[in-house]
């Protein structure tokens, strides 16, 4: 029974990480991609309320990123 237990926690971990993983791959293409639209949509559709002070320190973040990225 433990061993059930244990296995079920890994599972919930593993689907865990791979969300966390899939977020950071459309997080880090948005990113890329330079759409500000969509890079916003992206962070309220994943709970981030626009004016909060996480949203607007990720915002920096792409501004930030925007004004460094090679442009092709």
């Amino acid at each position: 029974m433990i061993e059930e237990k244990s296995r079920g926690k890994r599972k919930i971990d593993r689907d865990a990480e791979k969300l966390n993983k899939q977020f950071k791959n459309v997080f880090y293409q948005l990113l890329k991609e330079g759409d500000k639209k969509k890079f916003k949509s992206f962070l309220i559709a994943h709970g981030l309320q626009a004016g909060s002070e996480k949203y607007l320190q990720t915002m920096k973040l792409w501004n930030d990123y925007q004004k460094k990225r090679p442009r092709t």
